[in-house]
């Protein structure tokens, strides 16, 4: 009931597919009720119509919590009387509402550094092709959220030679060092679409590797990275 925007609340009913009329609904949330009193019916001459009328309650919802789904489930009673909170339990119709919203991380399954000479005075080596991160969601409109990396495995050799401090997260304004605790990489807000603008990483941003002041051997290396997508307030 707190998830419900109580100016978005309206109920509506029609007959034989044709909606008759839009009311204003009372809202109980201490008692999780929501109802409508049907003398408005008899008052514009509809009684006749009761027995063959169908209604729908509309209204919005606020944020639900992320990556859960919820079961929501609604009871509804028509009664001659005054509200009467023990005839929920032997409520006349009653639906269930599976919902919740989810946030979704597409990354690159490998990041290419190419084939490169060893002079002994190694630097900075970008990647081979940019590097591309997908975002979307579902029922997250207007959730903001944060992208951390972090390096589950450092840069080893074929047979097990291990380069520390090497792998770096750079952007315009910021370099990072890749480590074991995650750092956050890139923030933003869900947009109406479930699909957010991917994040594009040119050759030199992104994930790169540093070598200066390294000495590795003439092998082949690779490490892994891990990706966290988390709701941030």
């Amino acid at each position: 009931m707190d998830k419900i925007k109580a100016e978005s609340v309206y109920l509506e009913y029609s007959k034989s597919g044709n909606i008759v009329k839009k009311e204003s609904v009372t809202i109980d949330k201490t008692n999780n009720l929501i109802y409508w009193n049907t003398s408005s019916i008899i008052s514009v001459g509809l009684l006749g119509l009761l027995n063959n009328i169908e209604y729908k309650l509309v209204f919005e919802i606020n944020n639900l919590p992320i990556n859960s789904t919820n079961q929501y489930t609604f009871k509804s009673a028509v009664i001659d009387e005054a509200i009467d909170l023990n005839i929920l339990s032997n409520s006349t119709a009653s639906a269930d509402l599976m919902i919740g919203s989810t946030l979704r991380l597409t990354t690159p399954t490998t990041l290419d550094f190419g084939s490169h000479e060893l002079t002994g005075r190694e630097k900075i080596i970008p990647r081979v092709s940019p590097m591309t991160i997908a975002i979307s969601h579902e029922n997250a409109t207007g959730y903001n959220w944060k992208l951390q990396a972090s390096l589950s495995r450092p840069l080893t050799s074929t047979t097990g030679d291990v380069l520390t401090d090497v792998l770096y997260f750079k952007t315009a304004s910021k370099t990072q060092l890749l480590q074991t605790t995650a750092i956050e990489v890139a923030t933003g807000t869900m947009s109406a679409s479930s699909n957010q603008t991917p994040l594009t990483y040119a050759e030199n941003e992104g994930i790169v590797l540093d070598l200066t002041g390294k000495f590795p051997k003439p092998l082949s290396y690779s490490a892994d990275i891990q990706w966290s997508l988390v709701d941030a307030p």
